[in-house]
């Protein structure tokens, strides 16, 4: 809502941004959920991460940083066996316990 160049055509109100706010929901379900975040990215990308962490704490399985990545590149690392967010997506295919 507040980046004009995108509310420019998606035209929030402060109203409608917190009705579609997933951090003011609960989650839909109790599956677990891994947040990632590029240590490239800004610091409201960031902000919304741990947002959505903390609101949705009891499904979130790990929050993993992504050293050199951002929001275009952080999906790459699922394809990196050497990747922190890899490692994790293994363990919840494993059903590996939250950390």
């Amino acid at each position: 809502m507040h980046t004009p160049s995108v509310n420019a055509d998606v035209r929030l109100t402060p109203a409608m941004a917190r009705r579609v706010s997933p951090a003011l929901m609960p989650p839909a379900t109790d599956a677990p959920l891994i947040t990632a975040v590029g240590a490239l990215e800004s610091s409201e990308f960031k902000r919304q991460n741990a947002l959505i962490g903390h609101a949705w704490n009891n499904v979130v399985m790990r929050d993993v940083a992504m050293a050199g990545a951002h929001h275009l590149t952080v999906v790459d690392e699922l394809a990196n066996p050497g990747s922190p967010l890899f490692d994790a997506a293994l363990d919840l295919v494993r059903g590996s316990k939250r950390n």
